[in-house]
């Protein structure tokens, strides 16, 4: 790496430069070096790394899920007690199923991947489960039925942001 880009790199943030020594296949110095902007430079140095980090969220958010699920599923069987198993069955499928859905189609389509609403899309999958799984709870126990519903419209809106998605990033 030259000693002007690096430069350049400090001058927009120390932080930035130190990644960008330590990762130098990040991106296209030619397009860095042809940025006006010190946004548009942090963009383009993120922009490689991010692509391949929205899959491995996905991903990894969905192991965590599944081994929730799993841990949740052995202590129902030992207890022999299934009276949560909607909510069980829930966080499996919405937590592992549909995150590693998710996860595929980012690793798929880098583009959508690259695209700020990969990660809005990520935040209000996990939200999802957050509010749903213990919502189901709730509603099996008679505390309440705010939460799953709540849940539930999250779930579908979930599925819309990617809907939207998938139709804005065609395959080329």
């Amino acid at each position: 790496m030259s000693e002007s880009v690096m430069t350049e790199l400090k001058s927009v943030s120390p932080d930035i430069a130190i990644f960008f020594s330590r990762h130098p296949t990040v991106t296209n110095r030619a397009s860095f070096a042809s940025a006006s902007s010190k946004k548009a430079k942090m963009a383009i140095v993120f922009r490689g790394e991010h692509m391949k980090a929205i899959p491995r969220l996905y991903f990894a958010t969905a192991a965590l899920f599944a081994l929730i699920g799993m841990g949740w599923g052995i202590h129902m069987s030992a207890t022999t007690d299934h009276t949560l198993s909607p909510a069980h069955g829930h966080l499996n499928l919405i937590g592992f199923v549909m995150m590693s859905v998710f996860g595929a189609y980012y690793a798929l389509a880098p583009k959508a991947a690259a695209a700020r609403l990969a990660l809005i899309h990520y935040g209000l999958s996990v939200l999802t489960i957050i509010v749903l799984v213990p919502g189901i709870v709730f509603a099996i126990n008679a505390e309440g039925e705010i939460m799953a519903k709540a849940g539930s419209v999250l779930a579908v809106l979930t599925m819309l942001v990617f809907l939207v998605t998938v139709l804005r990033n065609r395959a080329d």
